[in-house]
């Protein structure tokens, strides 16, 4: 896995705007994360209305397993600490010490139950119209050669945004659960987020064409089963805050651009 600050790929941000290849499929999309466990028995319900979602494509489900039930008797196999900080700094950025599971987070603006459905779609509808009035500019991507190149946006609009990649498995996986207050079932997980990196500001230098450039040390990842994407996300005081515009493409589709 590749959860850390990310050293997985070359991103070359430029104001030119070319097309893209003929096969690209990357879709704008509303991030809705829910923050689950195998460990908590009232988490498989949220985790159906994850999926359940996942048939408006203009969805973008994320699964995000926590590891704070992994003490009482059952450790997730999908959790990871950071997807926990993750949980944290949203309730810090709200100024909340409390965390849960099920909970979800619609855009990185809404935070709701994760079996509440009704409020879910509530709040997806909220964001439509937020999104609407953010002035995020119109940009596009092109792949070639392990090499993702992003195109129409100016360094500047950076300046208040991370840019995170999320690798996540969009498919159906079962896990027989042997103890916790899960004991006995088998759950069915999907959208898990396999890894979770940003690209941090530093790595990024300025080239004499108003272009900009990130060198990253490794290259990524990026199995067949699996799908990328990308969060445009605004920070606040250090803490994560609405997601102003969200990508998707399957694996399979980003290599064949």
């Amino acid at each position: 896995m590749c959860i850390k600050p990310y050293k997985c790929l070359f991103v070359c941000l430029t104001l030119m705007i070319s097309s893209l290849g003929a096969n690209a499929e990357w879709r704008s999309a509303i991030p809705i994360e829910l923050f689950t466990s195998q460990g908590c028995n009232t988490c498989p319900p949220a985790d159906s209305i994850l999926f359940q979602l996942s048939e408006d494509k203009s969805l973008l489900p994320l699964a995000f397993h926590v590891d704070y039930w992994n003490h009482l008797g059952w450790t997730d196999v999908f959790s990871h600490e950071l997807f926990t900080l993750r949980q944290v700094n949203y309730a810090r950025g709200i100024g909340s010490r409390k965390i849960y599971t099920p909970q979800v987070v619609v855009n990185g603006s809404y935070f709701l139950v994760g079996s509440d459905e009704v409020k879910i779609r509530r709040a997806i509808m909220s964001s439509r119209s937020l999104l609407d009035s953010i002035n995020m500019p119109q940009i596009s991507f092109n792949y070639e050669n392990n090499s993702l190149r992003i195109q129409g946006i100016h360094s500047n609009y950076l300046k208040d945004l991370k840019i995170l990649y999320v690798l996540y498995n969009p498919e159906i996986v079962t896990t027989e659960v042997m103890a916790g207050e899960n004991r006995g079932q088998t759950l069915e997980n999907s959208y898990v987020v396999n890894d979770l990196s940003e690209f941090l500001p530093f790595e990024v230098t300025e080239n004499e064409d108003s272009t900009i450039s990130l060198q990253l040390e490794e290259k990524p990842i990026c199995q067949q089963h699996q799908s990328l994407a990308l969060l445009f996300q605004a920070i606040n005081n250090g803490y994560p805050s609405t997601i102003q515009k969200a990508y998707y493409i399957p694996c399979q589709d980003l290599k064949k651009q």
